[in-house]
C-alpha cells in the first residue's frame, strides 16, 4: 500500500487493509501457507519526520523440523518505524502540528530514509512475515520427533530401535578409543616395571654401604670382609 505521508503533516493517518501472500513469496520451506493477513497502522508526523506504527495478524500453516507434520499457529505482531525524507530540514509549513507528544529515539525504531513523501508497505509487511517464521519450527515443545532408525513418529508411540546408534561419520574413529585406553595400559606397565628396578637398585646399592661400613667398622678393607665370607662360607 502505498502512504501520502503529506497527509499526515496536519493530522494523524490510519489505513487498514487485508492482504493474500502467497506462501511461496516468502521462499521459506517450512512454511506452507499463509491465511488472509489483517494489515493495519497509523502515521503521526513528528519532527524531524514521521512515526509510522502498525501491527498485523494473520495464521500460518508451518512444517515442523522433528516430525516433520504440518501444524497451524496464530501470529500477531507489531512494528515501530521513523520514516525520515530527505528534505527534513525543510522549514515547517504553516498550520502543521509537530505531532501529539510522541517522544522518539532513533536507537529504539527502524529509521527509513525516504527520497519523497511517499511510502510504500509492502516491504514492511514481507519483512515482518519473514520475521514471524521460526527458524525451527516446533508442533509443540517437546515434540518427539521421528526415529533416526525406522523413522517412526515418536509422539505417536515408541519403537523397538535401539536407542544408541553409531554416527556414520565418526566410524573411522570407532577404534580410538580402544588403541588409546591399550595404550595407556602398557605406558602403566612399562612405568611399574621401571619402578621396580629402581627400587631393586636402590635396595642393592643399601646393601653394598652396609657392609662397606660393617667393614670400617672393623678395620677392615672391603676385600678382606669379602675374603673372611667367603672363607667362612667354605
Amino acid at each position: 500500500m502505498q502512504l501520502d505521508l503529506d497527509r499526515a503533516r496536519r493530522e494523524p493517518f490510519h489505513w487498514q487493509e487485508t492482504r493474500e501472500v502467497p506462501a511461496a513469496a516468502l521462499e521459506r520451506p517450512e512454511l506452507e501457507r499463509l491465511s488472509e493477513i489483517d494489515w493495519q497502522g497509523r502515521v503521526t508526523f513528528t519532527d524531524p519526520g514521521f512515526y509510522l506504527t502498525g501491527r498485523l495478524a494473520y495464521r500460518q500453516r508451518l512444517i515442523c523440523t522433528r516430525c516433520l507434520k504440518s501444524f497451524t499457529e496464530p501470529v500477531e505482531s507489531g512494528v515501530e518505524l521513523l520514516l525520515l525524507v530527505e528534505e527534513r530540514h525543510r522549514p515547517r509549513r504553516s498550520g502543521e502540528d509537530a505531532g501529539e507528544g510522541v517522544e522518539l529515539e532513533e536507537e529504539d525504531l527502524g529509521v527509513v530514509i525516504l527520497h519523497d513523501d511517499r511510502f510504500d508497505t509492502d516491504p514492511v509487511l514481507l519483512e515482518q512475515l519473514q520475521l514471524n517464521i521460526p527458524m525451527k519450527p516446533l508442533c509443540r515443545p517437546g515434540c518427539r520427533g521421528l526415529c533416526p532408525v525406522c523413522g517412526a513418529d515418536r509422539n505417536a508411540g515408541g519403537c523397538s530401535c535401539s536407542e544408541r546408534t553409531t554416527d556414520p561419520r565418526w566410524q573411522d574413529l570407532s577404534g580410538l578409543k580402544e588403541r588409546l585406553t591399550r595404550r595407556e595400559a602398557e605406558v602403566g606397565l612399562a612405568t611399574e616395571k621401571a619402578a621396580t628396578n629402581e627400587a631393586t637398585l636402590n635396595e642393592a646399592t643399601l646393601n653394598e654401604a652396609a657392609l662397606n661400613e660393617a667393614v670400617a667398622n672393623e678395620g677392615e678393607t672391603p676385600q678382606a670382609a669379602a675374603k673372611t665370607h667367603d672363607v667362612d662360607a667354605d
